[in-house]
């Protein structure tokens, strides 16, 4: 997905936390540190608070 990303280029990746290989939260965050110029929507199923303040934060760690 990250290669298809940076290869095709969107404007937009509309992103599920729950994905069969990885989590939505880190290729969200891998997407932000390759810097690609992408803007996402993150729909999820999620309902621990942890999770979703992960989404809010850009696949960043939301547990201190």
């Amino acid at each position: 997905m990250l290669d298809t990303v940076e290869r095709v280029r969107p404007d937009l990746v509309v992103l599920d936390i729950y994905l069969p290989d990885m989590s939505g939260l880190d290729v969200l965050q891998k997407i932000r540190q390759r810097r690609a110029e992408v803007d996402e929507i993150v729909v999820t199923a999620a309902k621990d608070v942890d999770t979703l303040r992960g989404a809010m934060a850009g696949g960043q760690s939301a547990i201190s």
